[in-house]
Formats: C-alpha cells, sequence, structure tokens
C-alpha cells in the first residue's frame, strides 16, 4: 500500500511487483531498496507531496539537518493534507527540531487535527515558553482531548514546575492510553530531568506495556 502511494502511478495488480521479494530481505536491505525507491521519486517527482514527507523522515533519521530544513520548506510550498502534515510535524518533533515542525505546522492555519495541534504546543513550550505551549493547549476543544493530550499537558506543566497539576495529568494519560510513544518520552524525560523519577517510570511502564517492541521505551525506563 506504501509502495502505491509513493509511487506516481495507481497499481491496478493486488500488490505492486517484487513485493514479496522485498518482505523477504533483511530489514537492512529493505531499508535500503525503501530509501532508493523514495530517493528516486523525490528526483524524478519532486511534487509528490507523500514522497517529500518519507524523504524528510530519512533526512531526520541521518541527522542530515540541513537538508531536512530545505524538504520542509519544499512540504510547506506543496500544501499537502492533513494527514501527512501531521506525519511531517511528528518526525520533526521527534527529532527535536521545533522550530522548523513549529513553522510547518502554521503554514496550514486551518487544520484542525488534533495531533497537529498537540505538535504545536509542544513546539511552542520549546521555540517560545512553557506558558506559550500551556495557551496552546488550553485552546483545544475537550471533545478533542485524548490521552496524547494529557501526557503533552503533564510534560508542559511540569516544565513550569507545577507538579501537583502535571502528576494529575500524567494520571490521567497512564488511564486513557496515549497511543504515541514520542510523547510518552517527552513526559517522562521532563519528570526525569526534574528529578520526578517515580512519575517518569510509571509513564514508561505504561508505554512498556502498549508498545513492547519500542527500544527507545525501555532504555529510557
Amino acid at each position: 500500500q506504501r509502495y502505491r502511494e509513493l509511487g506516481p502511478d495507481k497499481s491496478v495488480t493486488t500488490h505492486p511487483a517484487g513485493l514479496v521479494d522485498f518482505l523477504g530481505l533483511p530489514p537492512e536491505q529493505q531499508l535500503a531498496r525503501y530509501r532508493a525507491g523514495v530517493e528516486r521519486t523525490v528526483r524524478a517527482h519532486p511534487e509528490n507531496a507523500e514522497a517529500q514527507v518519507r524523504w524528510l523522515e530519512l533526512e531526520l533519521d541521518d541527522g542530515r539537518l540541513d537538508d531536512a530544513a530545505a524538504t520542509t520548506r519544499r512540504i510547506v510550498s506543496l500544501r499537502p493534507g492533513a494527514a501527512l502534515l501531521a506525519d511531517a510535524a511528528a518526525a520533526l518533533i521527534r527529532a527535536r527540531q521545533y522550530e522548523l515542525g513549529k513553522v510547518l505546522i502554521e503554514s496550514d492555519s486551518g487544520s484542525t487535527a488534533p495531533d497537529l495541534k498537540l505538535d504545536l504546543a509542544i513546539a511552542a513550550s520549546h521555540v517560545e515558553s512553557a506558558s506559550a505551549g500551556l495557551r496552546q493547549l488550553d485552546a483545544i476543544p475537550e471533545t478533542q482531548r485524548s490521552g496524547d493530550y494529557d501526557l503533552v499537558r503533564a510534560a508542559v506543566l511540569g516544565s513550569l514546575g507545577n507538579w501537583p497539576e502535571a502528576e494529575s495529568a500524567l494520571g490521567r494519560a497512564v488511564q486513557t492510553n496515549p497511543t504515541r510513544t514520542d510523547l510518552y518520552r517527552e513526559a517522562a524525560l521532563v519528570f526525569l530531568r526534574a528529578d520526578h523519577a517515580g512519575d517518569a517510570l510509571r509513564a514508561l511502564q505504561r508505554a512498556s506495556a502498549a508498545f513492547p517492541n519500542e527500544p527507545e521505551i525501555r532504555l529510557i525506563a
């Protein structure tokens, strides 16, 4: 399915030719082939927003931050849909490129996607201030507040030194099962830096149960 989305032509077959062979390769060879495919599409079809977002993810994984900044500007110019914009923003936030993430999200001021609003709050808390991040969170309607929302709120409140409310938000988060591993990390690191290791560990234990195959969560724990 991802191959179909990435290429400029839509396949009418059950699945793309060579897919079974691809899935039989070792992970490092799969990644190399995937990387080569993304690069070919980006070079041949620079207007393909899906390919640009996947290329951005690869650049960030490689630590090529100057290239990632240029690709981010290109994505902004292509005006992708909310789903692709959310993927790109999440990749930038995971890589701690908060200023780029903020620029990307604010390029689509009309978006109502909850993930984008959360990422904007995280970016604002780093680029501007924790208070700015809290204002962004307060502006999110209650109907869009989830476990992910409570994790971000816990991290921002912790940055402000408001530990009672931060602990309360963390408690709500672990009860409502957040879905994004990067938000667990964001909250846990805030608590760890402030010597609130017990709160960090509670969040990470819940994350380990929800995402048993995420090595970064286990490493922080």
